[in-house]
């Protein structure tokens, strides 16, 4: 209040803004304005300034895992696109008070799993009012996947391995040096297991984090390779033939994979499965008889002589 003004002088009044208020209005009763003010004689002249505060929106990036360098890119209601990576935000600067909205094109490879706005507000429509901060908060998760690889030995085999998995349709069926992509996975704990058929062995499985197949530990934006590496059983079959044919003649034979053992006409001995490697079988002498030949076959095509 200013009192005891002369009469048909002209006043004017000015504000300072203070930093985070906007000034909205200002104006004097009659025909007065702030600028120009000419009070009569015996007039109150009123003249009523109005503020608002500052209003914004606070867009923020969070990443799982975290500190990823992806930029991801925001379309805004109020402003132009801006990209964020993990942990950067962006304040909208002054608002008025109003409707707004905030939108993320999701990159491939990618999972938006929660958009919040900590006034309750959904990102689509955000309701700001004078003075109020709003901060949204836009979280991503990296892809994740278990890539199952199949491998022989003997290189090449078409036999067919049956896989039982904890996640997707629960099965894979693979031969040698085919894989199982898993598409994307949520982070947890996973198994694989194989179904070893008969005749082979399943020499080794191991993933590519160290895991167990059994239990693999899988994190965001992790892609962990489980090989499968199974081998061919391998035997010696000894056959027994003598001339004449029928003999009922025992003869003795001295494996070096086996302990001794005695074969008629017509008989033979399996070794059972045995490790790739070199090996020996040789006929102890039998009075009365010549040994006239020793021919090795094998599965894998070719023939030699033993001794």
């Amino acid at each position: 209040t200013f009192l005891d003004l002369d009469p048909d002088n002209t006043y004017s009044i000015a504000e300072t803004v203070p930093a985070g208020l906007d000034l909205i209005t200002s104006n004097c009763t009659g025909s007065n304005t702030p600028a120009e003010i000419t009070p009569n004689a015996g007039e109150v002249i009123t003249c009523t300034f109005t503020n608002e505060a500052d209003a914004n929106i606070v867009v923020v990036k969070q990443t799982d895992p975290d500190g990823d360098t992806t930029v991801f890119n925001f379309n805004r209601s109020y402003g132009a696109d801006v990209g964020l990576s993990d942990g950067q935000s962006s304040d909208s600067g002054d608002l008025a008070p109003g409707t707004y909205s905030v939108s993320e094109d999701v990159p491939a490879g990618w999972d938006l799993t929660s958009a919040t706005c900590d006034d309750g507000s959904d990102p689509a429509s955000i309701g700001l009012t004078a003075g109020e901060t709003v901060i949204c908060t836009f979280t991503n998760q990296k892809d994740a996947f278990i890539i199952v690889e199949k491998q022989t030995d003997p290189d090449g085999d078409p036999q067919v391995f049956d896989f039982d998995l904890s996640y997707g349709d629960g099965d894979a069926d693979l031969s040698d040096g085919q894989t199982d992509n898993s598409g994307d996975l949520d982070p947890g704990t996973y198994s694989v297991a194989e179904n070893t058929p008969a005749g082979w062995d399943l020499e080794s499985a191991v993933c590519s984090d160290g895991s167990s197949p059994a239990s693999v530990s899988l994190q965001a934006g992790e892609t962990v390779t489980c090989v499968f590496t199974n081998e061919k059983d391998a035997k010696i079959v000894v056959e027994k033939q003598t001339l004449p044919n029928g003999s009922p003649e025992s003869f003795e034979f001295d494996p070096s994979y086996a302990v001794n053992f005695f074969l008629t006409d017509g008989q033979q001995k399996d070794s059972g499965d045995l490790d790739p490697g070199t090996y020996s079988v040789s006929e102890l002498a039998e009075t009365g008889w010549d040994l006239t030949s020793t021919i090795c076959t094998s599965s894998l095509g070719g023939s030699e002589s033993a001794a």
